[in-house]
């Protein structure tokens, strides 16, 4: 039996008001649409947000507080139905006329209330309660095949059994046990929303039972189970949301995992997909929607992950900090005119204050950052590189196809290649024709980058002489470039760089003579890196040839302290007290202030120099200049010694160097 009411909204609408706040989406091409932050002030548990966007409809229905609170998608308040009824499980029609809601408490208790929703905004909206037998209580509603189906709790003296039972909507009857036999736990339902004729039911226990039904016949009839879900491997231990996918042969679930699996509707154990919700921690899958075209929306805690069926990312979204995903249908698809959008409940902490996030382009959003470089080959017959990147607008790669296009001699051609899971993809071609060629990489309609790429017929050779060495500081040298055979061009240019300066400075620019060289005189103060450039013609590749040329420090030095000078041969020695001490001065050009000098001496004996001492690192100051006193005594008295400083490269601008030899003899 069912009776009919028209039930006002609740005077408590106009005081909970809801509060609405714009978020603009960075979606790539033309006009992004706001997302839309709706507020529930006043809500200390919400269980359910049901978006109505069908038949022209934009209505946000929220289950919260045990009553019905209604708004547009647009977050402006409507109505809030059914106070006091302590409302649990939503559900609407295909159409998106009517709105299905489970009442638990007040006059209608142990029914199922059938909203007109063309009707919420008006003063006494129109409902139908379709009640249960005695004494069960509604949970979760599922339409399908003509007939709302429902999940209820039956007790018979301390014994509670729970069963599905369907209301049938030609007249209004409740079939109790309609499918299935009972179960030991509460139920969710699911629905194909193609309405082919599949009903999905799983328990809360743990581990979760599932069981899926055909109630395209009457009686419904089982397709598989009841058995434990996943139980090839993948079982459910919390069960958070359930959807069945469009067509009715696979749903997939959400059990507070990394992500979520799909299954056979013919088979609960073995899972045929897996959409990863990147869980972990606290933050486990706690949310999952199919939308009418076969998306699948998977989330954690904090992030809304959208695939294709395939398993093909498409998309990531984000909540707001602090702001946690209400665990158990979380999320629905709010699918518009302007393309899909979905409905994601929070609150903060997954605790109040309360409030739906409308994501106006869920699956529409592309790549945030689409990247391409090419490496153009030297010669004909090798491959153009491509490589890039394709990442989301949460700094997660995006795996889907990268269609790349590449236009030149020849016509076009088009290529896809897959990024691997950070974005990041790599591609090579090798075009049969010499010339300049265009590629564009693309994803999806809106987001693309585009390089271009030559190809030559033929990489001449190039030289640089001298090849690399070390040279003493202001040492002239002459650097020859030689050019092998071109198809045009004869034009060079020789560059400078100062090792460690990064600036590259122009030489020498001119054609090649008849041997095709070009020399330019150098004189280089510091080590630096010369590079030969040819950039190449029509037919010819760009090629470069580089030297480098180390050039060692200017090192000198000044002995100071002694007393007069002595000739031996054709050595002019320099005398000291042995209780003096040699005075060493040293200077470094070009300046390298807190480089490293040392002072090393040698001993003459045995008709050869052999080392006798090696001080310590002596900083050089500001003007590059250090000092350094070697003491004297009585055990040097008569001996041939010699001195000089050395400079220790820690510059990448010189090499080590060192001063010339200068001679001292201790006499007395």
């Amino acid at each position: 039996m069912r009776s009919r009411a028209k039930l006002l909204a609740s005077g408590s609408a106009c005081a909970l008001l809801l509060a609405v706040a714009g978020v603009l989406l960075g979606a790539g091409g033309g006009g992004a649409r706001a997302d839309t932050i709706i507020s529930l002030p006043g809500v200390t548990y919400l269980t359910q947000a049901v978006p109505d966007t069908a038949g022209g409809n934009s209505e946000l229905f929220a289950a919260a507080n045990g009553e019905i609170m209604v708004s547009t998608l647009a977050g402006a308040s409507i109505a809030t139905l059914d106070a006091g009824d302590g409302i649990n499980g939503l559900a609407l029609s295909a159409d998106g006329g009517t709105l299905y809601a489970s009442v638990t408490s007040g006059a209608h208790a142990g029914s199922v209330a059938a909203i007109t929703v063309s009707t919420v905004a008006g003063a006494t909206p129109a409902q139908t309660f379709y009640p249960l037998t005695a004494g069960d209580s509604p949970g979760s509603l599922a339409v399908q095949s003509g007939r709302v189906w429902v999940g209820y709790s039956s007790t018979v003296g301390d014994v509670t059994s729970y069963q599905i039972g369907a209301v049938d909507l030609t007249d209004g009857t409740f079939e109790a046990a309609a499918a299935g036999g009972s179960w030991p736990d509460n139920l969710q339902l699911a629905a194909d929303p193609s309405d082919s004729g599949v009903l999905v039911a799983l328990d809360y226990q743990s581990q979760s039972e599932a069981e899926t039904f055909n109630t395209g016949t009457d009686p419904a009839t089982a397709l598989a189970g009841p058995a434990e879900l996943g139980s090839a491997g993948t079982p459910c231990n919390w069960l958070a949301q359930v959807a069945v996918m469009p067509g009715g042969q696979r749903f997939a679930v959400a059990c507070t995992g990394a992500g979520s699996y799909a299954y056979a509707t013919g088979d609960v154990a073995t899972s045929v997909a897996y959409y990863n919700a990147n869980g972990a921690g606290t933050s486990l899958n706690t949310g999952l929607a199919v939308d009418p075209d076969g998306t699948v929306a998977v989330a954690n805690r904090t992030t809304i992950y959208v695939y294709k069926p395939d398993e093909t990312l498409l998309n990531t979204l984000t909540l707001g900090a602090g702001d946690e995903l209400l665990e158990g249908k979380g999320l629905a698809w709010a699918d518009a005119p302007g393309g899909p959008g979905l409905a994601a409940g929070f609150g903060v902490g997954d605790a109040a204050p309360y409030a739906v996030h409308i994501f106006t382009q869920a699956e529409l959003q592309r790549p945030s950052t689409l990247t391409l470089t090419a490496t153009a080959p030297k010669a004909f017959g090798r491959p153009v590189t491509l490589s890039g990147s394709s990442v989301l607008a949460a700094a997660v790669g995006d795996t889907s196809p990268v269609t790349i296009t590449r236009t030149g001699p020849g016509g076009t051609e088009t290529r896809t290649v897959t990024p691997a899971g950070s974005g990041a993809f790599t591609l090579t071609d090798t075009p049969k024709t010499a010339g300049t060629y265009r590629y564009t990489a693309s994803v999806g309609p809106v987001s693309s980058a585009t390089v271009t790429a030559r190809v030559p017929l033929n990489g001449p050779t190039l030289t640089l002489a001298p090849g690399s060495s070390t040279v003493g500081y202001k040492a002239a040298l002459r650097l020859t470039a030689t050019l092998g055979a071109t198809y045009v061009s004869r034009a060079l240019t020789i560059e400078a760089e100062v090792n460690g300066s990064k600036t590259e400075k122009v030489i020498a620019s001119a054609k090649v003579n008849a041997k095709g060289q070009l020399t330019v005189a150098v004189t280089p103060l510091q080590s630096t890196t010369y590079r030969a450039v040819y950039a190449g013609d029509t037919d010819d590749a760009p090629v470069s040839a580089s030297t480098v040329i180390s050039v060692r420090a200017l090192v000198r030095q000044a002995l100071a302290g002694r007393y007069g000078t002595r000739k031996a041969g054709r050595t002019t020695y320099q005398l000291y007290h042995r209780t003096g001490a040699i005075t060493v001065a040293a200077m470094v050009t070009p300046a390298h202030p807190g480089g490293c000098v040392e002072v090393q001496t040698q001993e003459f004996a045995k008709g050869a120099w052999h080392a006798s001492a090696t001080t310590g690192c002596a900083k050089l100051s500001a003007a590059s200049k250090a000092t350094v006193r070697l003491a004297l005594g009585k055990w040097q008295l008569g001996d041939p010694y010699r001195v000089r400083v050395d400079y220790l490269a820690g510059s990448p601008r010189n090499a080590s160097g060192a001063s010339g030899w200068e001679y001292v003899m201790v006499e007395r």
